[in-house]
């Protein structure tokens, strides 16, 4: 009797272990955090936020065996650093990653791909439909090296709109002194990608452009547009700096 239990608890701790073929694809995490990330998984390797376009962390990969040929996964811990872990589960269609119990769910990334694009920001921002001047950002990173600068309302504090550049918020006056840091860092010509909510605070993005006007940045400066029939996000050339510059 004790062995036909102790048998049980074996095989339903194996059944829990998933292999690499039952990891491959791509994965949802269940709650929206801090450190909200997808997992791109194949045969040999895990993309991390692999559809995002920017945000708190760039997309990249990693071998999904360790030295050990052990099979590992991601967790993010004290205040969103990275590890990579052996402990993981899947229960039913849910994968399970570490002690923290981070949830994540096997979706269809052709359906998940718009929501996908800022997932890693600690903002919301839904983005306006391009227009017919719209470009393409493979055509944009030929000539400037992007920044991006992000306006919406965070996820999680407070309810009003703010600025996001890389993974802090800032004050609109603050934006000059990132703009010459990127141009001093990327020793190259800089383009400035503004990721704007369609609903963003005028008051805030008139507090944007005004200090964008200051240094005469309609040349580099772009806005993020989406184009739905594509699947693409586009760049476009903001026409309210052109106009507020003209008026100047």
């Amino acid at each position: 009797m004790r062995m036909s239990i102790i048998l049980l608890i074996f095989f339903v701790v194996i059944g829990c272990r998933p292999d690499a073929e039952d990891l491959k694809g791509y994965w949802h995490p269940v709650y929206k955090g801090h450190t909200y990330t997808t997992l791109n998984i194949n045969d040999s390797l895990v993309y991390i936020n692999a559809k995002s376009l920017t945000g708190q962390f760039d997309p990249y990969s990693f071998y999904l065996y360790n030295l050990n040929d052990s099979l590992q996964l991601p967790v993010f811990i004290k205040n969103s650093f990275l590890e990579l872990t052996t402990d993981f589960q899947l229960d039913n269609d849910t994968l399970i990653i570490g002690e923290q119990k981070i949830k994540y769910i096997k979706n269809n990334p052709i359906e998940y791909w718009e929501k996908d694009l800022f997932a890693d920001l600690m903002i919301e921002v839904n983005l306006k439909e391009c227009n017919d001047n719209s470009m393409s950002s493979d055509s944009i990173q030929q000539d400037y090296d992007l920044s991006f600068v992000s306006i919406g309302k965070p996820k999680q504090t407070s309810t009003l709109d703010t600025i996001q550049v890389n993974d802090v918020f800032i004050e609109p006056h603050e934006l000059l002194l990132f703009i010459f840091q990127a141009k001093e860092a990327f020793h190259v010509k800089v383009g400035i990608c503004l990721n704007l909510d369609k609903n963003a605070s005028p008051a805030l993005l008139d507090s944007v452009y005004w200090y964008l006007n200051e240094i005469q940045a309609s040349d580099y400066v772009f806005e993020t547009c989406i184009d739905r029939e594509a699947k693409e996000v586009k760049f476009q050339h903001s026409k309210r700096l052109k106009k507020e510059l003209i008026k100047n």
